[in-house]
This record gives structure tokens, sequence and C-alpha cells, in this order.
């Protein structure tokens, strides 16, 4: 009976064990980070809300909270409840929400309702459920692609041979330390795939859906097949510089979500707007020419 090889065995000098020693390491890496993601959301929105929301998201809200009367008080009403709309008001607002209806829609992450909240409570509320995994996911798609530039040069002028597979031995003019540091990418990778996986299903369906599931799915095993076999270590380089373009994609969601996409279509009033849109025009042709660039020449 053929024996079967140990997880990652090639993709460190010392075997399987290192190797899992570091996937476990980053993957805790990553968990600590969303945690901290929240945590600096959370001060951001409570001390500096200005920072991080737009002006026009309080403005909007005193506008759909406005009462017959034309009055623009800085309130709002959920179910008849008045609920503050301001930036200092947060805290009252988090309490005011968990006395609803519990037979009113609620948001699967928090349990908190989501139906008639104000654009600057959505706003607020959306950052801080789904905004540390899109901070982890800045951190993570930099990282690798300043990594995955680095194999692409280390490995450029390797056989074709050596492009293909993992040496498993060092010998003069071999590209094992290259190799290593690809396997350390990869496994890098591996980490963080498992631990979006993991808050992709908790927070279902808000991070993604049944075809997000699939899609980490398939690249882990992929990941985990590279790292135990030693295989395509060039072609890693160049696939793992992909994830150039998620640093756009992260940047246009806080954008959106932040209240400084802009207005759709031509109805843009204010210098504030037109200077917006053209913010977000930029970041989506980034994403843009870095997704045809990374994802369809390279």
């Amino acid at each position: 009976m053929t024996k079967m090889t140990p997880l990652f065995e090639n993709s460190h000098d010392s075997g399987s064990s290192s190797a899992v020693q570091i996937l476990l390491t980053f993957f805790l890496v990553w968990e600590a980070l969303f945690h901290l993601g929240r945590m600096l959301i959370k001060c951001g929105l409570r001390n500096r809300p200005s920072w991080i929301l737009d002006e026009s998201l309080s403005l909007d809200s005193m506008n759909g909270g406005s009462n017959s009367n034309g009055a623009a008080a800085a309130n709002n009403s959920i179910n008849g409840t008045q609920v503050n709309i301001g930036p200092d008001a947060n805290d009252h607002n988090d309490k005011i929400s968990r006395l609803q209806d519990p037979n009113e829609n609620r948001d699967s992450r928090t349990n908190t309702t989501t139906a008639n909240l104000t654009p600057h409570q959505q706003a607020r509320q959306t950052l801080i459920q789904q905004g540390p995994s899109y901070f982890v996911s800045l951190i993570h798609s930099l990282y690798v692609t300043y990594r995955g530039i680095h194999h692409i040069s280390s490995l450029y002028d390797a056989s074709d041979l050596e492009k293909v597979f993992i040496t498993r031995t060092y010998f003069q003019g071999s590209h094992r330390p290259a190799h290593l540091e690809v396997a350390k990418t990869n496994i890098i990778f591996l980490s963080y795939l498992l631990y979006d996986l993991l808050h992709v299903i908790i927070q279902y369906p808000n991070l993604g859906k049944i075809d997000t599931i699939i899609h980490h799915l398939v690249f882990a095993s992929c990941s985990a097949i590279n790292g135990t076999y030693g295989v395509m270590p060039f072609p890693f380089g160049w696939l793992i510089v992909g994830e150039a373009s998620t640093i756009f994609l992260n940047w246009r969601w806080f954008l959106r979500v932040s209240g400084r996409g802009g207005k759709r279509g031509d109805n843009v009033c204010s210098s504030g707007e037109v200077e917006q849109k053209r913010v977000l025009d930029t970041v989506n042709s980034l994403f843009a020419f870095s997704f045809f660039a990374t994802r369809i020449i390279l």
C-alpha cells in the first residue's frame, strides 16, 4: 500500500510539522488582525466619525427623517421609537435596535434590525460587521502581491524544470531557497483562505454566498496539493500577483460604504460629489487595469 505524502512535506526543510506550524501561526495572525480591525473601526466611528463616514450620510438621514412640518431634527423613528442619527448617538441607537420586534428582518451576523436604519446607521453597522474582513483582505493582498513579484523575479532565470517542480535538495545553482519562499507564500495564502472561509460561513451570506465557499474550497485544495507535492512554483508566483486587483476592490468597497462613492448617473450637483465620483472612477479604473494586467495578460 502506497504511503500518503504528509501535508506540506516539501514546503519546509524540516518537513510537514514545521510547515503546518506556519499555517496555524498565520491563521491566528489573520484572526488577530480581524479583531484589531474591528477595534480600530469602532474607535474611529466613536471618536472621529467624520474621518470614516462622509457627512452626506448624516444629511441624507436628516432629510429622510424629517416630519410633515419640515422639522429637520437629528432624530429618526424605528417602529415608533425615537432614534438619534447623529454620530454621537451610536451607542443609544444600538440599544434601541435590540428592542425591536424579533420577527423583523435581522442581520445574520449581529442579530440587529436593519430594515429601518438610516443611511448613517446602515453605513456604520456595515463597517463594523464587514469592515474587519475587508481590512484583513487588504493586508493579505498587499503582502502576497509583494511576495509574488519577488517570486517571479527570483525564479525568472530558473530552468524549465525548476519552474514547474520544487527541488528537494540543495545543489550548486539550485533555486531551493527561492522555492521555499514560494512554498511559504503558498502556506500564507492557504491560511488566509481557511480564515476567510470560516468568517464567510459564520457571517453567511454577508461576505459571500455558495460561490465564494466553493471558490475558497477549490483554491485551498490546489494550495494543499501545491505545498505537499512541490509543484508549479513559478506559475504560483504570477497567480498570487493577481491579488493586486483585490487592493483596489477593497478600496472601492470602503468608498461606497462610507458614502464617498458620489451619486450614480449624471445627477451630480456639488463639487464634493464631483470629486468623490472622480476618486471612485479612478479606483474603478485601477481595479480594471490591475485585474486585466495580472489575471489575464500575466
